[in-house]
C-alpha cells in the first residue's frame, strides 16, 4: 500500500479509517460491555460542555477512561469491564468532582451526573451516593451474577447450574446440578412447542468474552465454563440490538483479568453417599422406584492472577478438576451383557447402573496495554471430559443398560481467543477478535464389554415386557448403530468480529462485522451387522437396517454487517439497528457403504443453502418517567433469525442426509433363531412359509441408491428474507422500589415464521383412508375414557408403501401455520448495603400453534397424530438466590430456590414433544383392521397413538430450595470460607420423568425418575 503524509487532524483521521479498515480483513470481536453516561451542569442548571470525565477502576490496565462532554452536557464511555469506578469532572474555573463507589456490571448503562461549582481545580468535591439501579438507556432485559454471588450461592459452577436461576429461561437440567452438562441448551419467550423447528434446542447463544462457543448443532455447548472463576456472567432475555442474530437468550461469560498485585485462590468441595438422605415414600417403593443416590461428587480448582509487568502485561491462570458418580433410577448391569448367544435383558440387582463424569480443564489469560491506546487480550483453554469414565456416555440413563453405553469421551477440547479495543481519542474506539472452538462429542467405544460384533436391540413393550426387563423402550446388548453412544465426531466453531463506535454524550454510532464458520463432521461407528432389532416382551417383530459407518458432515459460515445508533434527549433514549446476514452452508466430499448395497455411494461437494440475504431492524425506546431516575418506561421491537444451525435448513441439501440411510422392515421370527432368514438385500416382503421367517418391504424403497427420498424447493434455500426468523416485541417498566433495589414488570410478545413442511409427493390425500379410535375405558383419562380419537390416517395403495418421493418447502404453500407466544416477566433486583443480596422473580405464559390446514393436505407429516392446534396453559416458573453475611460473626448464608412447571424434558434440558405428556396406546393390527375394513398397510403390526391432547396434563411442579451455610475466617490479607452446602433442602421426591405407555389399569404416568434426594456438600474457598 503507498504510503502518505499528511499533517494534524488528517493524521489522525487516517489512522483512524486505515486501522478500521484492517480490523474489516482481520478476524476481530466485541461484545457489548458497561456504559457510564450522564449530564454535567452548573449549580444554576445551565448546561456545561467541555467537561473532561475520567472513569478509572483497578479493573482496567489502562488505569483511566476518559470522555468530554458535548454541547448538551452529554457523556458517554462506554466498553468498561465490571467492576467498582471513581468518575472525576475537571473542567477550568471549576472545582473538580469525584464520584466513588460506582458499581458497573454486564452491558448496563449507569446515569451519573454532576453538578459543578465555580472554584479552583485543586478543590475537589467528593460526592457520595447509591449506584443507580434503572437502566435509564437501554431497553435491554438482562441478569447479572457476579463473581461474588456465584461463589457464595450453592451451585456446581457451571453454566447449566446458572441458567436455571434466572428468570425467562427455560433449559439445564430438571434435577439438581451436580456437575457440568455436556451440551444443556436454553431458550425464553415461546420456544416450547415445536412446530417452528426446534427452537428450544438452538434459541440460545453461549459466549465467552463476546465470542461464540455454542455447538454447531445447537445453541448450548460441551465447553466447560468455569463460571467459578468468572469476573461475571450476563444474561441478555430481550431486545438486543445488531450484535445477535437470534431473538433468544444470551449468556456472556466474561473471565478474570489479573491485576497489579498478586491473588490467588483455591477450591475445594466433597460430597458422597454418606451425606445423602433418601427421599423415596412407600408410595415410590411401592412402584419399585430404586433410589438413584449419590457416590461421589467432587470439585476443586485453583487460580493464581497478578502483574508481568505492572500497568503494562496481566496474567491469570486456573486449573480444575470435576466428578461426579451416581446411580441410575431402576436401571441395572445386564447379567446377558456380552453374550453373544443370550438376546434378552436380565437385570443383575446386585449391581446397580451409574453414571460417572469427570471434567478437567486449564486455562491461561494475558492481558497487555500494548501502548496507552492498544490493548490486547489472550486466553487459552485446555480441557478433557471423561478421559477415564466407565459409563459416561450420553445414554446413561434408566432406559440404555450399561453394555449399551459408550465411554463418554470427549477429549480433547480447546478454545481460543484474542481480542483487541484501541480508543484512538475521547470519541473512537476500535475493537476486534478472533476465536477458536474444538471439541468432540459422540464417545468411544467401550472395551469390556466390546459389543461390536452383537445386535443392538430395543424394547418396545406395548403391553408389558415383563419377558425382557419391564422397560419401555430400552436398548440393550450393544453400543453400535447409535451415533451417540460410539462416534468420534467433531465441532468446530471459528468466530470473528470487528467494530468501529462513534461516541460523543447524547449519541453513540457503532458499525460492525460479524462472521463465523461451522463445521460439524459426524461419523457413527457401526458394528459389521448393520442392524437394530425391535423386540416386544422380548419377541422380535421389526429389524432396521443401517448404513455402515455413516458419513455426514456439514460447513455453515455466516457474515453480518450491522449498524445501530443510540440518541439521548433529556430523558428520552432511542436505540436502532439495522443488521444484514449472509449465510451459506455446503457439505464436503463423503462416503457411504453398507453391506446391503453392492456398492458404496460417493458424492461430491454440495452447496446446500447458497445463500439467504437478510436485512433485520431493531428498535428500542427508553423513557425517565418522572426524570428522578428511578422510573423507566421501555419498549422494544425487533426481527431476529433463526440461528446458523445444522438442525435447520442448512443440512437439508446434504447428499448423506437426503438419501434413506436406515430403513425399518417388519420381520417375524418363526424359527426363533434371532437371525433374519431373509434376503436382506431384497427390498420386497419375503414369507418362507410356517417354519421361515417373514420379512416385510422396506420403509423406504431408495434405500441403496443415490436417488434422493426427497426433493427440497430450491426457494428455501437462498434469496432474500427467506430464512427462517421471529418477530417480537416488549414492553416494561423499571422502578426502584427501595435504594439499590428495583423491580421490572414486561410483557413479551413473539412470532414465528419460515415452518418446514415435508410432502411424499408419490401420495395424495386420497391415498389415505381416514378413522378413528375409541380410547379405552379408563379413570384416568379425561371422562373416564371412551372417547373418539381422531382423525387418523392409514395408507390405503399397498403399491405406495415405501415409495417415497419428498418434496421439504415451507408450510405457507399449504395453508396457514403459525405458532405465538404472549408472556409476562417479573424480575427484582436487590444490593441493599449490610451484606444482603437477591434477586430473581417469575415469569409464564402462552404459546399457541397450529398446523390444521397443512395437515389436511399433507397427511403424511402426522398419520397418526390428530393433534394439529396445540395451545399450552400459563405455566409459569419463578426462581430466586439471595445471599447474606451476618455481620460481626462473618457467617455467609445464601440459597437459590427454582419451580418449574412439569413438562417433558430431556436431560439436555430441551422440551421433548414440546414438553407435553402424551398416552402412547399401541393397537394391534388385529383391533385396527375392522376399522379400517382391511389390515395395516405394510403388514405393520400395530399402530401407536396418543389418546390426550398435548399439554391437558401437566407433572408435578418441580421445586428445588438449595442452601448454604459458611465461616468466613480473616487473617492477614487473607479469607478463607468454610461451608456446607445443602441441595434439595426439603428433600423433595419430585418425579421427573414419567411412564407414557399407556396400558389399561397399567403404570401410565408412574414416575420412572425422581428428584434426587437432599444431599450435603462441605466446601472451602481460600483468597489470598
Amino acid at each position: 500500500m503507498e504510503a502518505f503524509s499528511w499533517s494534524g487532524k488528517l493524521v489522525r483521521v487516517c489512522r483512524a479509517a486505515t486501522a478500521a479498515l484492517v480490523i474489516l480483513l482481520v478476524p476481530a470481536v466485541v461484545w457489548a460491555q458497561a456504559t457510564i453516561t450522564g449530564t454535567v451542569k452548573d449549580t444554576s442548571g445551565a448546561l456545561l460542555p467541555g467537561v473532561t470525565v475520567e472513569a478509572s477502576s483497578p479493573a482496567l490496565i489502562e488505569k483511566v477512561r476518559a470522555a468530554v462532554s458535548d454541547g448538551t452536557g452529554q457523556y458517554r464511555i462506554e466498553n468498561l469491564r465490571p467492576g467498582m469506578y471513581t468518575v472525576k469532572f475537571v473542567l477550568t474555573g471549576f472545582s473538580t468532582v469525584v464520584r466513588e463507589g460506582v458499581e458497573v456490571s454486564g452491558s448496563a448503562t449507569v446515569s451519573i451526573n454532576a453538578d459543578m461549582r465555580v472554584g479552583s481545580l485543586e478543590e475537589t468535591i467528593t460526592v457520595t451516593g447509591e449506584s443507580p439501579v434503572v437502566d435509564l438507556q437501554s431497553a435491554e432485559r438482562e441478569t447479572v451474577l457476579t463473581n461474588d454471588v456465584i461463589k457464595a450461592i450453592p451451585t456446581a459452577g457451571s453454566y447449566n447450574a446458572l441458567l436455571v436461576l434466572v428468570p425467562a429461561l427455560l433449559g439445564g437440567q430438571q434435577d439438581v446440578s451436580t456437575g457440568p452438562c455436556n451440551s444443556c441448551t436454553f431458550s425464553a419467550h415461546g420456544t416450547l412447542l415445536s412446530l417452528g423447528g426446534n427452537r428450544a434446542n438452538t434459541d440460545g447463544r453461549l459466549l465467552v468474552d463476546g465470542i461464540s462457543i455454542a455447538v454447531p448443532q445447537a445453541g448450548g455447548t460441551n465447553y466447560l465454563t468455569d463460571t467459578r472463576n468468572a469476573q461475571e456472567v450476563t444474561f441478555t432475555v430481550s431486545g438486543s440490538m445488531g450484535e445477535v442474530e437470534s431473538g433468544g437468550p444470551v449468556m456472556n461469560i466474561i473471565p478474570r483479568s489479573g491485576g497489579n498485585t498478586i491473588s490467588t485462590s483455591g477450591y475445594a468441595a466433597w460430597a458422597n453417599g454418606d451425606l445423602q438422605s433418601s427421599n423415596l415414600s412407600d408410595e415410590l417403593k411401592r412402584l419399585n422406584i430404586t433410589p438413584s443416590p449419590l457416590i461421589k461428587n467432587y470439585d476443586l480448582s485453583a487460580a493464581v492472577g497478578g502483574p508481568i509487568q505492572k500497568d503494562k502485561v496481566w496474567f491469570f491462570g486456573t486449573v480444575r478438576g470435576q466428578g461426579n458418580s451416581q446411580y441410575i433410577t431402576n436401571m441395572y448391569y445386564n447379567v446377558n451383557a456380552g453374550n453373544p448367544n443370550a438376546w434378552l435383558y436380565v437385570p443383575d440387582k446386585s449391581r446397580q447402573a451409574f453414571n460417572d463424569k469427570t471434567w478437567q480443564n486449564a486455562s491461561g489469560r494475558i492481558t497487555a496495554q500494548l501502548t496507552p491506546r492498544n490493548k490486547v487480550n489472550i486466553f487459552w483453554d485446555e480441557q478433557s471430559v471423561c478421559a477415564s469414565c466407565e459409563n459416561g456416555g450420553n445414554y446413561a440413563n434408566a432406559t440404555t443398560s450399561p453394555e449399551a453405553n459408550g465411554y463418554g469421551d470427549l477429549t480433547p477440547m480447546r478454545f481460543q481467543q484474542a481480542t483487541w479495543s484501541s480508543p484512538v481519542n475521547n470519541k473512537l474506539l476500535l475493537e476486534g477478535g478472533f476465536g477458536y472452538f474444538f471439541s468432540r462429542w459422540g464417545g468411544r467405544a467401550k472395551e469390556d464389554p466390546n459389543t461390536e460384533s452383537l445386535v443392538r436391540i430395543i424394547e418396545q413393550c406395548s403391553a408389558g415386557c415383563a419377558a425382557n426387563g419391564g422397560i419401555p423402550s430400552l436398548m440393550y446388548r450393544s453400543q453400535t448403530t447409535d451415533l451417540f453412544s460410539d462416534g468420534r465426531n467433531k465441532n468446530i466453531t471459528t468466530t470473528w468480529r470487528a467494530s468501529a463506535a462513534y461516541v460523543t454524550g447524547a449519541t453513540s454510532f457503532k458499525f460492525g462485522y460479524i462472521g463465523n464458520q461451522l463445521g460439524d463432521l459426524r461419523s457413527a461407528n457401526r458394528g459389521a451387522n448393520d442392524l437394530r432389532y425391535r423386540v416386544n416382551n422380548g419377541v422380535p417383530n421389526q429389524l432396521t437396517q443401517y448404513v455402515h459407518e455413516q458419513q455426514n458432515d456439514l460447513w455453515m459460515r455466516n457474515h453480518a454487517l450491522y449498524a445501530q445508533e443510540q440518541w439521548t434527549h433529556g430523558r428520552l433514549t432511542l436505540q436502532g439497528a439495522l443488521r444484514y446476514d449472509r449465510a451459506s452452508s455446503w457439505a464436503p466430499p463423503q462416503r457411504l457403504e453398507t453391506r446391503f448395497w453392492a456398492q458404496p455411494l460417493v458424492f461430491d461437494e454440495t452447496p446446500v443453502v447458497d445463500a439467504y440475504n437478510d436485512l433485520t431492524p431493531r428498535a428500542a425506546v427508553t423513557y425517565d418517567l418522572f426524570g428522578n431516575g428511578k422510573t423507566a418506561l421501555k419498549a422494544t421491537l425487533g426481527k431476529y433469525l433463526e440461528s446458523t444451525i445444522t438442525a435447520s435448513n442448512y443440512g437439508l441439501g446434504n447428499p448423506t442426509s437426503r438419501i434413506a440411510t436406515n430403513v425399518t422392515r417388519t420381520w417375524t421370527d418363526r424359527n426363533n433363531n434371532w437371525t433374519p432368514d431373509c434376503d436382506l438385500r431384497n427390498p420386497q416382503p419375503q414369507d418362507f412359509g410356517p417354519d421361515g421367517d417373514f420379512c416385510g418391504i422396506i420403509s423406504n424403497l431408495n434405500f441403496g441408491t443415490a436417488t434422493f427420498s426427497n426433493t427440497i424447493d430450491p426457494e428455501i434455500l437462498h434469496g432474500w428474507g427467506v430464512r427462517p426468523s421471529d418477530w417480537n416485541w416488549t414492553v416494561s417498566v423499571q422502578h426502584e422500589v427501595l435504594p439499590r433495589t428495583s423491580v421490572e414488570v414486561g410483557f413479551v410478545h413473539r412470532e414465528f415464521f419460515g415452518f418446514a413442511v415435508t410432502d411424499n409427493l408419490a401420495v395424495t390425500p386420497a391415498d389415505f383412508s381416514q378413522f378413528s379410535i375409541t380410547a379405552p375405558q379408563d379413570s384416568r383419562l379425561p371422562n373416564g375414557g371412551g372417547y373418539q380419537v381422531g382423525t387418523l390416517y392409514d395408507l390405503n395403495v399397498p403399491s405406495l408403501v415405501g415409495v417415497t418421493r419428498n418434496f421439504q418447502t415451507y408450510a405457507d404453500r399449504y395453508g396457514d401455520a403459525y405458532q405465538k407466544y404472549n408472556g409476562i416477566d417479573v424480575t427484582i433486583n436487590g444490593r441493599p448495603r449490610n451484606g444482603l443480596t437477591f434477586q430473581g422473580g417469575f415469569s409464564g405464559g402462552y404459546s399457541t400453534s397450529d398446523n390444521c390446514e397443512v395437515r389436511a393436505k399433507v397427511p403424511e407429516i402426522a398419520l397418526l397424530n390428530p393433534y394439529c392446534h396445540i395451545e399450552t396453559s400459563f405455566l409459569p416458573q419463578y426462581k430466586g438466590i439471595a445471599t447474606y453475611i451476618v455481620p460481626r460473626i462473618d457467617v455467609s448464608v445464601s440459597g437459590t430456590f427454582t419451580s418449574k412447571p412439569g413438562i417433558q424434558v430431556s436431560g439436555f434440558g430441551t422440551p421433548v414433544a414440546g414438553g407435553a405428556f402424551a398416552a402412547n396406546y399401541v393397537m394391534s393390527n388385529a383391533l385396527v383392521a375392522p376399522i379400517l375394513g382391511r389390515p395395516l398397510a405394510g403388514s405393520a403390526p400395530n399402530i401407536t397413538v396418543n389418546l390426550i391432547e398435548p399439554h391437558s396434563v401437566l407433572g408435578d411442579r418441580v421445586n428445588e430450595l438449595n442452601m448454604r451455610v459458611g465461616k468466613i475466617f480473616r487473617f492477614g490479607g487473607h479469607r478463607t470460607n468454610v461451608g456446607v452446602d445443602f441441595y434439595n433442602l426439603l428433600n423433595a421426591a419430585t418425579p421427573l420423568s414419567y411412564n407414557q405407555a399407556f396400558i389399561p389399569g397399567g403404570a401410565w404416568l408412574t414416575p420412572t425418575s425422581v428428584l434426587s434426594a437432599r444431599f450435603m456438600k462441605i466446601s472451602a474457598q481460600l483468597d489470598f
